[in-house]
């Protein structure tokens, strides 16, 4: 894993504002599965939509897997304790968990900013591995 890679993008989130399609929380997401595997999956994507449903249209009819969750069940390995690189789904949004936090929206929903994980039993958590 190329953790000075993850925690450069990660840390460079920070404070940035929402833009679907180019920094929202699937880019972000694919972006990590990217560094860590040597996968393409977020140029598949990335700048093809502007709108949460505009991506979900997108995906379905040009990416590899029509969803986010569709990949991690398929490529991945669904975990019960989050390592650092992993992928978490809890009810609709997604993250990277890093060094016991994750990088998740603001509560006005217009930037990023880093939160200590706390655990939720609704959480899906996957790992993938390197090359």
């Amino acid at each position: 894993m190329k953790n000075g890679f993850i925690t450069e993008y990660l840390s460079g989130l920070v404070g940035e504002p929402l833009v679907y399609g180019t920094n929202d929380c699937h880019i972000m997401v694919l972006t990590v599965i990217d560094m860590i595997t040597g996968s393409n999956y977020r140029d598949e994507i990335y700048q093809k939509y502007t709108t949460p449903t505009a991506g979900r249209k997108y995906a379905k009819a040009n990416c590899s897997y029509s969803t986010l969750h569709l990949l991690c069940k398929d490529k991945g390995q669904l975990v019960t304790e989050p390592l650092d690189g992993n992928i978490i789904i809890s009810s609709g949004h997604s993250t990277v968990y890093w060094r016991g936090k994750v990088v998740i929206l603001s509560e006005d929903k217009s930037n990023y900013i880093v939160s200590q994980y706390i655990p939720n039993e609704k959480d899906k958590i996957y790992r993938f591995k390197g090359e």
